[in-house]
């Protein structure tokens, strides 16, 4: 026999959200989110091609003693 849980979500309105600046603001953010992950991926990509250089350049080094 099935319990009744009682319900988290709120019910929705028929035509629209029940809270549509919530739902613009939660649109937003996730807009954000995705901005700022493309962003850092960009950002760690060009650091990781640096610390290479870098590491080629001190190998290099070590090598002419």
């Amino acid at each position: 026999m099935p319990e009744n849980k009682p319900n988290d979500q709120a019910p929705e309105e028929p035509g629209g959200s029940r809270f549509p600046d919530l739902e613009e603001l939660q649109q937003e953010i996730e807009r954000r989110i995705r901005d700022n992950q493309k962003f850092l991926e960009r950002f760690l990509d060009e650091a990781f091609v640096e610390e290479e250089e870098e590491a080629g350049e001190e190998e290099d080094g070590e090598e002419e003693r």
